[in-house]
């Protein structure tokens, strides 16, 4: 039954994305071992994928999976073997489907 006398027709809407809150960690030769879990998304939105990234001295960061970024569970994990200090970053990237 067609209440208002208009028929629309479905149209497909392109994914709305945005990035998460950052979160970070510093790893040195004192704080080896990380396990960095990605942050919320705005209300409405859900996590589509995390992003794991390495800054300072990235030569030593070890990602659990054979050293490739990689993350499991929207969670960084991994191991530094550096000499000086690095910072690991995990970023969620949000997504929901639009309205009409």
């Amino acid at each position: 039954v067609d209440v208002f006398g208009v028929f629309a027709a479905p149209t497909s809407t392109p994914l709305d994305c945005v990035t998460g809150t950052l979160t970070q960690v510093g790893v040195s030769t004192a704080n080896r071992d990380y396990s960095l879990q990605a942050s919320g998304c705005p209300t409405g939105y859900g996590m589509a994928s995390n992003s794991c990234n390495a800054i300072g001295d990235v030569a030593g960061v070890r990602q659990a999976g054979g050293g490739v970024f990689t993350a499991s569970d929207a969670r960084c994990i991994g191991r530094y073997e550096g000499a000086s200090t690095a910072t690991i970053i995990n970023v969620p990237w949000c997504c929901r489907l639009p309205g009409r």
